[in-house]
């Protein structure tokens, strides 16, 4: 009780002195280099307040627990005689401080996952998991509140403080998907998600950082260079599990900065960049946006996209009282992220960006990114201005006129049939009156040699003929009845050797396919 009393006078008495010189001699003067004798001694006091109080703060957290008190009032004193320095306390290590709340913020991690790693006979209890990260969640809000007010000097460590966001994101991945462990990483999501993104943003936020600098730091964060080599012993993700993230926290950085076991945790990690987007300046969206094609390019690996189909994750949902916990599958939350992310930035400079990447990746050849960009499109037409949906459609149909050919339409993984499912899939959350004006611009009155081609190709691809007005459908189901019964009912040898188009028997393969839909 008196050491607390003692730091809480310490922390008042320094307070007190710099608000009086900042009344009596203005800011500027704080960055003078002529500062008056009383300034220097102020700043001298209250430097060497601080570098105690650390000091104090890192004695406390390793009393196991007997501390809080102390650990409370010297952190929260740091934090407070810099905040009263208005961001001026230059002379104070800032990048030590921020370290040092670093090493507290991963110690507690390594000690759960050596423990949990070695030997783990039951369920983690709520009460237990709180005991752990609770002081974690302490000290992120303190670095937190530290690189928000001297973000350059917090720069100079930013390679440390990714490491440590990677360290906890990875922790969550692993804990999240042990039977075990349930509890623990429900804990964790409503303890340290945010929070630990927010960490990244006091950089990435920080509007005295100048943008190449923020840049940097994401592209650190999420660069190709060296993504398929592994700096651990770690030959596929599938290997991976407590054991492995205790060498996270037992390795440097260095070392491993682009191991297998990190990449996942970087693509959780971009994934609540998605999600918190919200909090992202007008700088940050664009930068993001243009990343997409680096995540892309990581989901292809065979070790990340097995994960995203298979791993579950405790997600929080709103705020306040209205937060909600709702586990789900990771390529879900992926795709409700992504979508979030198209709603902040639709008015912003970014979308042009977005628009670009999605035309570009619209015929991407990897099932599931395929999936994730078209479902951004259906996404995008389902809730777009009705202008707007025409003009994409108008010119996915110019295109495919382009692609068609009677050799193409055979071809399912031809780039003309792939253009024929996209737009069946986007017609599917598409208007009536969108389902209308495509199938009349492709088929219109079924009498051309290409019409065919195109009904064909829509009906294999699943077009959505329900969704066609009454009278557009009953004229369009006569005409292929009678396609069908006329080539029947002159069918011969003679025809066949004829025929050099390659699109003999199409009335019949057009029935068949679309028979599902009569």
């Amino acid at each position: 009780r008196q050491a607390h009393m003692v730091i809480d006078a310490v922390v008042k008495l320094c307070k007190t002195r710099s608000e009086l010189i900042n009344q009596e001699g203005g800011d500027e003067k704080w960055l003078r280099l002529d500062k008056p004798a009383t300034f220097d001694h102020v700043i001298h006091i209250t430097k060497c307040a601080i570098e105690k109080l650390s000091q104090i703060g890192v004695l406390a957290a390793n009393d196991g627990g007997n501390s809080v008190n102390i650990l409370n009032v010297s952190w929260k004193g740091v934090v407070s005689l810099l905040q009263g320095g208005g961001g001026h306390f230059t002379e104070v290590n800032i990048a030590n401080i921020v370290l040092t709340l670093l090493a507290l913020i991963t110690e507690p991690l390594k000690c759960a996952a050596q423990a949990w790693s070695s030997s783990l006979n039951e369920a983690i209890s709520v009460t237990e998991a709180k005991r752990i990260f609770v002081p974690v969640k302490f000290y992120l809000i303190n670095a937190v509140k530290i690189c928000s007010l001297y973000p350059h000097q917090a720069y100079t460590v930013y390679k440390e403080i990714t490491e440590c966001v990677l360290k906890i994101t990875c922790f969550w991945i692993f804990v999240s998907n042990e039977n075990l462990l349930k509890c623990a990483s429900v804990v964790i999501t409503e303890l340290l998600e945010e929070t630990t993104l927010n960490l990244l943003l006091s950089l990435l936020n920080s509007y005295k950082l100048k943008l190449e600098q923020k840049l940097e730091v994401l592209e650190w964060l999420f660069t190709n260079k060296g993504d398929s080599h592994s700096g651990l012993d770690c030959p596929t993700l599938s290997d991976c599990n407590l054991a492995w993230v205790n060498d996270i926290f037992c390795n440097s950085y260095e070392s491993m900065s682009r191991a297998k076991i990190l990449i996942l945790g970087r693509v959780v990690l971009f994934i609540n960049f998605f999600r918190y987007s919200l909090g992202l300046d007008g700088d940050m969206k664009i930068a993001i946006t243009q990343k997409l094609y680096w995540f892309l390019d990581v989901l292809v690996e065979e070790d990340v996209y097995s994960h995203i189909l298979v791993l579950q994750f405790p997600l929080l949902y709103g705020s306040g009282k209205t937060a909600e916990l709702v586990r789900q599958p990771m390529f879900t939350s992926l795709l409700q992220a992504f979508k979030t992310f198209m709603i902040v930035i639709c008015s912003s400079t970014a979308w042009e960006e977005l628009e670009s990447f999605l035309l570009e990746n619209f015929f991407h050849p990897h099932f599931l990114c395929w999936e994730i960009v078209m479902e951004c499109w259906c996404f995008m037409l389902r809730y777009a201005e009705t202008q707007m949906a025409n003009n994409i459609l108008s010119k996915l149909c110019s295109l495919l006129k382009l692609l068609a050919s009677s050799y193409s339409v055979f071809v399912p993984y031809s780039s003309f049939r792939k253009l024929a499912r996209s737009i069946c899939m986007l017609l599917t959350d598409g208007a009536q009156s969108m389902v209308n004006v495509v199938y009349m611009s492709l088929v219109g009155d079924g009498k051309s040699h290409l019409s065919s081609v195109f009904c064909l190709a829509l009906f294999m691809e699943g077009f959505p003929f329900d969704l066609l007005t009454d009278e557009l459908r009953k004229t369009s189901i006569q005409r292929i009845i009678s396609d069908y019964f006329d080539f029947i009912d002159n069918f011969d040898e003679a025809s066949l050797v004829a025929c050099s188009s390659g699109l003999f028997g199409v009335p019949v393969f057009i029935l068949s396919a679309s028979l599902q839909s009569l």
